[in-house]
């Protein structure tokens, strides 16, 4: 197969890189293969490169202006939980330091009203850290707090504090780490592993973007951790060891008024996480006019002195606050389907109602003629109704611009009012049921065949005595001659 291609053509897409393979048809008349065959090895391969491009394209649920160039890319909406954009959004990826959430959430939840219990930093939480390595840094013998080494981990990113924070938390960073592994997959981390609290690299160290996203949207379920990941700098105290005080710089620099570049007012927390293997990495999430919405980009690099997961994920937040807003779709008020009624005084149709509004997230473009509803509802309904009562649901679907159809949500459909039953329909309808029931069919061949064992043994019986009237008959004829 390998003689009969030439050297593959490529082309670099920031997605995927997609391979055209050019076949030499010299060679493969050398090897004498007929032109069919040609023919076909030539339609699988543009078909399977069709296919590549369109999972590309269906991974994207509207299309930023800019494609992203980073590795991974999962943007969500929180107050209707929908996805606006994705990009290699399950494959696996590595964390970096986007790992300290996870040691931050078993921190807090192990100590929890307890933040200003003092620890001391051991010679072996430093022990492996190179001189490379994200480090406070802190000395061995320090005294701190556990709420002041959380600073440590999430603002100045500390790989040394993670450490201290394992170690005091589960008694060794072995048994942290497998305290960490079990926490993930409780919150619903499924193609998450950790081998370490902070992060450094290891190939068996490893996450995803939607992972990533479910673990920020956790962490930031607890309010200690939310303010942290908030604070654009942070001054530690003087310890027992180091006299004066260090002030920790956020290394997101989305959150940074100084970083005029990578600054975005919107964008509230969370974490930056970089090595070489992981590239450059950031979880945010951003507010804006009541609408909330994470965003996690992984595997950047540095262009042109610009971090691309900053660059990216603020362009994004751009363009989604600029051209989505959230919307009421369905409406209670609004009349979705009718369908017949039976035994009912007065009425034949009902009218169906949506049970709640729903509320989705839609270009700022939306027109209701956009929207494409799929209503399932039975063809009939039996009187007593009351209003409210659920008879059906309907699926509510966004035509979108390139004519496929995004769901947008499942609403149940409700009784617009009471319908009462009448009486005299109600009798006639049990009497026909009665009637037209296997029962009553049963009863009535069987009482069919008692009938007509009835009628033969009556007429067998009747024969009988008959004849035996005959014979007494005769018998008295002859008794009198």
């Amino acid at each position: 197969y390998r003689c009969a291609l030439e050297k593959p053509k490529i082309i670099l897409n920031k997605f995927r890189i997609y391979i055209v393979l050019i076949y030499n048809t010299s060679i493969l008349e050398e090897l004498s293969m007929r032109k069919p065959i040609k023919s076909v090895i030539f339609l699988l391969i543009f078909c399977l490169t069709l296919s590549e491009f369109s999972a590309l394209k269906a991974s994207a649920l509207w299309n930023p202006p800019t494609t992203p160039t980073v590795n991974a890319v999962y943007l969500i909406n929180t107050d209707v939980n929908t996805v606006i954009y994705q990009k290699n959004q399950n494959e696996k990826v590595y964390p970096a330091s986007i790992t300290k959430l996870m040691t931050a959430i078993l921190v807090c939840e192990k100590f929890k009203d307890k933040l200003d219990t003092k620890v001391t930093v051991e010679p072996e939480d430093l022990a492996e850290l190179t001189p490379y390595d994200s480090k406070v840094p802190l000395k061995a013998g320090e005294e701190l707090t556990i709420e002041q080494l959380l600073n440590c981990i999430l603002i100045k990113s500390g790989d040394d504090a993670a450490n201290t924070l394992a170690r005091v938390t589960s008694g060794s960073v072995e048994d942290f780490v497998e305290q960490m592994n079990k926490k993930a997959k409780e919150i619903g981390l499924k193609n998450t592993h950790y081998v370490n609290p902070h992060g450094l690299h290891d190939p068996d160290h490893y996450t995803t973007a939607v992972d990533v996203y479910i673990l920020a949207k956790y962490a930031m379920t607890i309010p200690k951790l939310k303010s942290i990941v908030a604070t654009q700098t942070y001054k530690l105290p003087p310890t027992n060891i180091v006299k004066e005080e260090r002030i920790l710089r956020n290394t997101n620099y989305l959150i940074m008024e100084n970083m005029t570049k990578s600054y975005y007012k919107y964008v509230k927390g969370i974490k930056t996480g970089s090595t070489t293997p992981a590239g450059k990495c950031l979880v945010s999430y951003a507010e804006k006019d009541g609408k909330t919405y994470y965003c996690v980009a992984m595997g950047g690099e540095m262009k042109d002195g610009v971090n691309t997961a900053f660059s990216e994920t603020k362009a994004l937040y751009k363009w989604v606050f600029g051209n989505f807003d959230i919307k009421p779709v369905v409406k209670t008020t609004d009349t979705a389907a009718q369908v017949s009624v039976e035994l009912a005084a007065n009425k034949t149709k009902l009218l169906l109602k949506p049970e709640t509004q729903l509320n989705a997230l839609v270009p700022n473009s939306f027109k209701t003629s956009d929207l494409k509803i799929d209503v399932h509802v039975p063809s009939k309904v039996t009187a007593p109704i009351k209003k409210g009562d659920v008879i059906g649901s309907e699926d509510v679907m966004l035509i979108t611009a390139d004519g496929k159809l995004q769901k947008l949500g499942t609403v149940k459909l409700v009784a617009s009012e009471n319908v009462d039953r009448s009486m005299s329909l109600y009798i006639l309808s049990i009497i026909t049921k009665f009637f037209n029931s296997i029962w009553f069919k049963i009863v009535a061949v069987l009482l069919v065949i008692l009938l007509i064992v009835y009628i033969i043994l009556s007429v067998h019986f009747n024969k009988r005595k008959r004849m035996l009237n005959r014979r007494r008959m005769k018998k008295y004829k002859y008794k009198r001659y």
